[in-house]
């Protein structure tokens, strides 16, 4: 089946099945915005919950977006900004080494 892709009146591209770098997407309750793409799936940066009255949050080392697997690679520095509730983050070690100020800074 070919693939329908879609040219907005602002000159961006949408296509259905089809993963846009700068484009933000929802996985697990979370929001990541595409870094990088390559075939097989690229980086992805964390920028928030979907609801700010979380009190846990999980940011894992890799997600799938559509069938391919992105690695997680940086956090939004306004991720946990209104995000009142929240007593509780989990992050791979590679990031939660890389944002370690971020994280207490958000959980106090």
């Amino acid at each position: 089946m070919p693939e329908i892709i879609t040219v907005k009146e602002d000159n961006t591209v949408s296509a259905k099945n089809k993963i846009v770098k700068g484009k933000t997407y929802t996985y697990k309750k979370n929001k990541y915005k595409v870094t990088k793409l390559t075939k097989k799936g690229g980086n992805v940066k964390y920028m928030s919950p979907v609801k700010k009255s979380v009190k846990k949050i999980k940011i894992p080392a890799k997600i799938k977006l559509k069938g391919k697997t992105f690695k997680v690679t940086a956090i939004y520095k306004k991720a946990f900004k209104k995000c009142k509730k929240l007593k509780k983050i989990t992050t791979s070690k590679a990031l939660g080494k890389k944002y370690k100020k971020l994280i207490r800074k958000s959980i106090r």
